[in-house]
């Protein structure tokens, strides 16, 4: 037996299955020279996951660990998050930002351009002249108020339009939140900040701030206080996912090529083009384009179908796709998937008003899985 290999974001949240899965949870190795790679898997039902985010393997190891999860039949998709290799046309290439942090805090304020140190210099002070005395509360888990997410949801509402539709204990669960901050200005909330912090490692869940005071530039005041905080605690790396926003590129941030999506078994891809071609159907459109539509559309490079376009409420004709606004004069098509996670009946009638055929696309997948579950009993 080799060497044990290890990765810096081995205790990035998402990869602890260990802490974020009651059950479910089996380990796999493998051997490269004198190196052995053991990887943790998570299984629901049919589905399969693999703690890779952020961590390359050699692309034999890699390969090798699917097949040894699709081993079992009861498996049919594998879903990874921002792992270190590519799979045929299944993954989508992303980036995964993370900002190495140093041992003070001078140090990462040098890594930002002098007017930069200055503006936020400025406005902090501007902030506790003019708005009130300057503190941030920081809470454990367990000492998190309900108002303190009530507010962020607030915000968020307010900036982004985000609707979370769950409570504040449902929130810091799924997201699994072991910190909070909490920026004031007097008795005026000014920012807060959600994160998850494992050992010297911490992803930075999210944070919202207070719309009245953007002049004050108060996201970029809570990032910059909330790393001072990681450093004081001597935390490593902060992972901030991927994306393309300015403050994720600031402060040393290191950007690495990464891969997301599902896999699907063989038997799978060959079901859902039975299916297509039972119908005499080639030519597909597909409305909405948030998470299930970016998957299907990933996983229309492996079917043999031919993607048209996409309807959602952001019409672009930038991308990889022309996307048409619903009130747009849109194109024939031989059908169009509904690739909404939730039914939504206004949008059926919309759709079948102004086409022959529409299905939703998680209805086909259920099927093709029951389809092929029933194949394995019956071969048992």
């Amino acid at each position: 037996m080799g060497k044990l290999a290890g990765f810096d974001s081995d205790n990035l949240i998402y990869n602890r299955f260990d802490l974020i899965y009651a059950e479910g949870n089996h380990t796999i190795s493998f051997c490269d020279s004198d190196t052995e790679y053991c990887l943790d898997v998570h299984t629901e039902e049919v589905k399969a996951k693999l703690n890779l985010w952020g961590k390359p393997l050699p692309q034999d190891i890699f390969d090798r660990a699917v097949e040894k999860v699709f081993a079992d039949k009861q498996i049919c998709a594998i879903e990874l998050t921002r792992c270190g290799n590519p799979y045929g046309d299944f993954l989508e290439e992303t980036n995964d930002i993370r900002v190495p942090l140093p041992d003070s805090f001078d140090a990462l304020m040098n890594r930002a351009e002098r007017r930069d140190r200055a503006t936020i210099r400025r406005k902090l002070r501007w902030l506790d002249e003019r708005v009130g005395d300057l503190k941030i509360e920081i809470y454990s888990r367990d000492e998190i108020p309900e108002y303190v997410v009530n507010t962020y949801f607030k915000w968020k509402k307010e900036t982004h339009d985000t609707d979370y539709k769950m409570s504040a204990l449902e929130y810091l669960d799924m997201y699994y939140v072991t910190d909070a901050m909490l920026m004031r200005a007097g008795d005026t909330e000014v920012a807060v900040a959600f994160f998850c912090q494992m050992e010297d490692i911490v992803f930075f869940e999210n944070f919202s701030y207070n719309m009245k005071l953007k002049k004050y530039s108060p996201g970029l005041l809570m990032y910059v206080k909330f790393m001072e905080e990681l450093i004081k605690r001597k935390c490593r790396y902060l992972y901030l996912g991927g994306g393309s926003y300015i403050y994720k590129k600031r402060f040393g941030a290191e950007a690495s090529a990464a891969y997301s999506g599902t896999i699907y078994r063989k038997e799978m891809i060959d079901g859902i083009d039975t299916f297509f071609n039972e119908k005499k159907l080639c030519n597909v459109a597909f409305y909405g384009y948030g998470g299930c539509g970016h998957s299907f559309l990933q996983l229309s490079k492996n079917l043999a179908l031919t993607v048209c376009y996409g309807i959602d409420q952001k019409a672009s004709d930038e991308g990889k796709i022309r996307i048409y606004s619903p009130e747009d004069d849109l194109p024939e098509a031989d059908m169009v998937l509904i690739t909404l996670n939730n039914k939504d009946e206004e949008v059926e009638k919309f759709l079948t008003s102004r086409f022959e055929k529409v299905y939703y696309w998680n209805d086909i997948l259920e099927k093709i899985i029951k389809d092929y579950q029933r194949g394995i009993d019956e071969s048992a």
